[in-house]
Parts: C-alpha cells; structure tokens; sequence
C-alpha cells in the first residue's frame, strides 16, 4: 500500500486478508522478530492471524538478504533510506 522512511523504512501493506505494518530497522532493540535478518529487525503490527502474517514477513526478509547480497543488511537498508531521501520532493 505504501512506504514511509522512520529509522529505518515502513511497509504498509494491504489486501484482501487485511493490512499489516512492518517497520524495517536496524536500531538496537531487546525484542526480536522471527523476520530478523541479522541486525535487521522486521517488526510488524496487525490485526491479522499469525499464519496470515508469515508470507509477506518472509517475502520482505528475502528481499533484503537478496538486495545485500553478501553484504550487510544494515548498510543496504541505509542505502535505500539515503536513495529515498534523496529522491524526496523538497
């Protein structure tokens, strides 16, 4: 549904089943997801089931593990949140 930056980045994502939120960061934190990419937390808020939840926090998690490669989640998170700042209307 849509994309907002925050500490890291937000994924609003709706459809018939209903709307999930996944808030995107690699800010230290005591709780943990199980989307967690190294030190990359995938948190998400929903109303939804559980097992309703678990294909698009996958789909994400291999998002980011394929775009960094590699590499390091953190510093391609941070890549796109530079990019999308960069490319915001002023």
């Amino acid at each position: 549904e849509r994309l907002e930056l925050s500490e890291g980045v937000v994924v609003v994502a709706a459809g018939d089943a209903g709307r999930a939120r996944f808030d995107i960061t690699c800010a230290a934190s005591q709780y943990r997801s199980p989307f967690d990419l190294g030190a990359v937390h995938l948190f998400y808020s929903t109303s939804l089931p559980a097992e309703r939840i678990e294909a698009p926090g996958r789909a994400l998690r291999e998002l980011l593990q394929t775009a960094a490669a590699a590499g390091d989640p953190c510093a391609q998170l941070a890549e796109w949140r530079r990019a999308a700042l960069a490319g915001a209307p002023q």
